[in-house]
């Protein structure tokens, strides 16, 4: 987490052992149980859209990047 400019950047990254968007674009969850699963990124996607953020998903050398940026207020 870091402050530029008027912005604070977020950027969370995880290994992967392969690609978790290739076959699930929108990042839906593959957990068998959806009541208990799958809520953690559509809250995420959420928040940064109320703040009127950016939020982005890349992946590289099995590398699962979310990147933020939100206006601070």
């Amino acid at each position: 987490i870091f402050e530029q400019d008027n912005y604070y950047m977020f950027s969370l990254k995880n290994s992967i052992p392969e690609s978790v968007m290739y076959n699930n674009p929108n990042l839906n969850t593959t957990k068998a149980d959806k009541k208990y699963h799958g809520h953690g990124l559509k809250i995420v996607k959420e928040i940064v859209n109320k703040y009127n953020g950016n939020i982005s998903f890349t992946e590289n050398n099995n590398i699962f990047d979310v990147s933020i940026m939100m206006e601070r207020r």
